[in-house]
């Protein structure tokens, strides 16, 4: 359904980027100046409504860049709480199912290890709307600094705030390694 959505909308708004582009080349009085003008205007015509989110791409892609990367200051060794006894992580998203139990139980015990700080980022100067946070990873024991690391959102620009997702540009950006941040920082200690 969203995807004969898009394409009525593309043949809709082509056609009166056609029709808008003939009418002011029509408004020129010499043949080939009317015909390049026309050509030229269709295609800028047609991209028109998703020029916010073309150069908010842009702003958005640079942020992202940003966003890769995942600043440790420090660790925490542990031992075979979170870890099997072969030093294979519990919590990986690769690792054997848990049963609801063992994985609240796990759950816990990393809170009890770890504090986190979420901070917001509301205004970010862009063409489009984008929103940010900035997580922080303390040591709930010492209150040590241990990660820092950003996420970026966009609900795209204005035609593509009606739609599920951004037209052009993706929605979210996060650290590559985002579900491996807590094995990283509480590495395993034979």
């Amino acid at each position: 359904m969203y995807g004969l959505l898009v394409l009525a909308i593309v043949i809709v708004w082509g056609s009166a980027s056609i029709v808008i582009a003939r009418w002011i080349g029509g408004r020129i009085p010499k043949k080939g100046p009317r015909i390049v003008i026309t050509l030229l205007l269709i295609p800028l015509f047609f991209v028109l409504p998703l020029a916010d989110e073309i150069v908010g791409r842009f702003q958005f892609e640079k942020l992202c860049k940003e966003a890769e990367e995942i600043k440790i200051f420090g660790t925490m060794p542990v031992g075979e709480g979170l870890y099997t006894a072969n030093g294979q992580w519990r919590r990986s998203h690769t690792a054997p199912l848990l049963s609801l139990e063992d994985s609240n139980k796990l759950s816990q015990l990393t809170k009890n290890l770890l504090r986190y700080e979420h901070t917001e980022i509301y205004s970010i100067s862009a063409v489009m709307p984008i929103s940010g946070s900035e997580s922080k990873v303390f040591s709930r024991d010492s209150g040590q600094l241990l990660v820092i690391y950003r996420i970026y959102g966009t609900p795209g620009g204005w035609l593509s705030r009606n739609f599920e997702k951004p037209l052009i540009v993706r929605n979210q950006c996060l650290p590559k390694d985002h579900l491996d941040i807590e094995k990283r920082i509480l590495p395993f200690n034979k």
